[in-house]
């Protein structure tokens, strides 16, 4: 029997939505977004699914998305990390508790 391999298109590139991030197809939420609360605040695949009003397939394949492109999602884990700090820090500075009117 001859294999077949079965690929599973969950996850787009648009340069129009979220600067090209990678996201859910059909969606605007970024795999980051995802990643993010499973990485660091141990909310599980069901729980995150339910947070977004996803389906469990779409945050297995942002999961997914995320082991088999490690390397580039951990540098903008880093980079989201850096630019949060950069708003905290303009927002200590400015003496405002928030940016936006």
């Amino acid at each position: 029997m001859a294999i077949s391999i079965h690929p599973i298109e969950l996850i787009v590139k648009d340069a129009d939505v979220k600067r090209g991030q990678p996201c859910i197809h059909g969606t605007t939420t970024r795999v980051l977004d995802l990643v993010m609360p499973y990485l660091f605040h141990h909310r599980s695949a069901e729980m995150i699914a339910s947070d977004f009003s996803l389906g469990l397939a779409e945050v297995h394949a942002a999961l997914a998305y995320y082991y088999l492109h490690i390397d580039e999602m951990n540098a903008a884990i880093q980079a989201e990390d850096a630019r949060f700090v950069t708003l905290t820090e303009k927002i200590r500075d400015t003496g405002k508790t928030q940016l936006l009117p």
